[in-house]
């Protein structure tokens, strides 16, 4: 059930059913932010500031939702800097990496807002690591040229531990473990949202201004860098208002280490990498010296895991990380706590320094389509971190996704708030509501049904994204695995039943599925994390754009080619 929930809130009996409690709670407010992690938490915090009514739905834990529980780097520079970690260093790092799509107005804003969003945090009560004069202490992060990762100090609190903390000290009231299931709207404005929490209870929100903070879907593939993995429900969601996403096809993987077989998730490559770590094939040689000799496993994310994938096809694998050379302590404790491979793994690595590592997804680069607010198409939506898309283009430098959420999820909650305060509540039609009700209500089926298992089907289409749409892909593969799941989406999912989130991650995570393979079989090139073996080379006169997706009336992707900001 959710928590903090209005004691004005008004009890719409709908039926004697046992579904979902029978009746339904409807909460007002200004602002509705759907998501627990850094965006979502950054957002309505701000947003808080204007003294107007914020609510933050998220189906999970507040602050324990998402990737932002296994990110402990934010890249930060200055306007100068004697070590060069400059504005213009970090803006041309991020353009780089981003492959001719990212934006340099995005870039330009994250950049120079860097130190002002840190600084923020330490007002919330962050502690970052600093050198005995105050300086920050910086590293050497993968794609950066010189160091600009900054590390909060873990054992005086995470990120999340900061936000959460400020956003109940400002008022923002909480539901968790409840799920957005839809948004009501015109194609041009959202009015509400209805959602249904993990004890079958339904609520509808009602509120001027949304922003949609709920991850991209690192459950795409059946394994990924991070615990807690997301279902597509940002872009989904956004989708079927009328917004429009881009940048799909830009899945970024990363490497992550094998515990019997089996990759653990310890949020990816880069702490490692820090410290010295190096990549080495089964025959001992360090192979990054033959993809890039001069930044070695400190050069783009995605050249490393083309170069991991690429070894071991040639039959040169399994690939080790070595840190044998790494000193004890740094592998020991990883920036405040015990490395989790130690947890696993302390005996068989103090003896040999080497683990075997994978390729697993980290998460997707795209997402909703927005301007330098994170206002979507909509009026009224807004959308930040890894809901949003066309930030870091077709690659990323580490260490910007945490300065993303910080930077984009404030100018969200501080757009939002804005907007709110200068509109009166929407209104929903009894019908309008009602046929959304009996939509969700249909999910759960009936025992005498025959019906398919969520989470079976969730295996489906991560087979499906496994085999057809991984490191390297090609046209044959991409079309088949588009009509899998034109097939899955189309006949399976109308049987799926089980528990309503569950039914609900499972109809996201297809759609999702479909986004990505759509647009990666539309763009007939290579380009950053995306890489075409039928088309290898990147092509700026046909592809220099982000492909755009939106969702037409019979529930079909319609395709659309959208310029690069400047």
């Amino acid at each position: 059930m959710g928590f903090f929930i209005n004691i004005l809130s008004i009890r719409l009996i709908l039926s004697k059913s046992p579904f979902m409690g029978g009746f339904m709670h409807r909460v007002e407010t200004d602002v509705l932010v759907i998501g627990g992690g850094a965006a979502a938490g950054r957002a309505a915090v701000e947003a808080a500031k204007y003294g107007l009514r914020v609510v933050l739905v998220d189906k999970g834990r507040f602050g324990k939702s998402g990737s932002t529980p296994f990110t402990s780097a934010m890249a930060v520079s200055f306007e100068k800097d004697e070590e060069e970690n400059t504005w213009q260093g970090h803006i041309q790092d991020t353009l780089s990496a981003g492959n001719g799509l990212a934006s340099r107005r995005f870039a330009e804003i994250m950049v120079k807002e860097s130190l002002q969003r840190l600084n923020e945090l330490e007002e919330f009560g962050a502690v970052f690591q600093r050198h005995a004069d105050g300086r920050l202490m910086q590293n050497k992060a993968m794609g950066q040229t010189v160091p600009r990762s900054t590390h909060i100090d873990f054992s005086k609190g995470d990120y999340m531990d900061v936000l959460r903390r400020e956003a109940f000290h400002r008022g923002v009231r909480v539901y968790e473990q409840t799920m957005v299931a839809s948004l009501l709207g015109n194609g041009e404005k959202v009015d509400g949202a209805l959602a249904v929490s993990k004890s079958g209870e339904m609520y509808f929100f009602s509120a001027k201004a949304f922003v949609m903070g709920a991850g991209s879907a690192t459950k795409l593939f059946p394994y990924a860098s991070s615990v807690l993995k997301t279902t597509g429900d940002s872009t989904c969601l956004g989708l079927a208002c009328g917004a429009q996403a881009i940048d799909m096809e830009f899945t970024e993987l990363t490497l992550t280490p094998l515990l019997r077989g089996v990759p653990l998730s310890i949020g990816g490559i880069g702490t490692m990498v820090r410290w010295g770590a190096k990549y080495l094939n089964a025959a001992g040689e360090r192979f990054m010296e033959r993809y890039d000799p001069i930044h070695l496993e400190g050069t783009e994310r995605s050249r490393v895991v083309t170069a991991v994938f690429k070894e071991i096809k040639a039959g040169r694998g399994p690939v080790i990380c070595d840190f044998s050379e790494v000193p004890k302590d740094k592998v020991i404790h990883q920036t405040g706590y015990e490395n989790p491979l130690l947890l696993h793994k302390r005996k068989s690595l103090e003896k040999t320094g080497q683990l075997e590592w994978t390729i697993v997804i980290h998460r997707l680069l795209g997402g909703l389509a927005v301007d330098e607010n994170g206002k979507t198409g909509l009026k009224n939506l807004w959308a930040a971190g890894e809901a949003a898309g066309g930030i870091h283009g077709a690659a990323r430098v580490a260490a910007n996704a945490v300065l993303e959420t910080q930077v984009f999820g404030a100018r969200a909650g501080r757009a939002a708030a804005l907007t709110a305060s200068q509109m009166l509540l929407p209104t929903v039609t009894p019908k309008k509501l009602n046929a959304t009700v009996t939509k969700l209500r249909s999910l759960e089926g009936k025992p005498s049904m025959p019906a398919l298992s969520a989470r079976r089907l969730t295996e489906k289409v991560q087979h499906i994204m496994d085999a057809h749409a991984n490191v390297v892909r090609n046209g044959t593969d991409l079309e088949k695995g588009l009509e899998q799941i034109r097939e899955i989406r189309q006949n399976k999912m109308p049987l799926v039943k089980g528990p309503v989130i569950e039914v609900l991650e499972a109809h996201h995570l297809a759609m999702t599925a479909e986004l990505v393979l759509t647009a990666a079989f539309e763009r007939r090139e290579t380009r950053g994390n995306h890489r075409r073996e039928d088309y290898p080379q990147r092509d700026d006169v046909n592809w220099q754009r982000h492909i755009g997706l939106s969702l037409a009336d019979d529930d079909s992707i319609k395709i659309e080619s959208v310029p690069v900001g400047n």
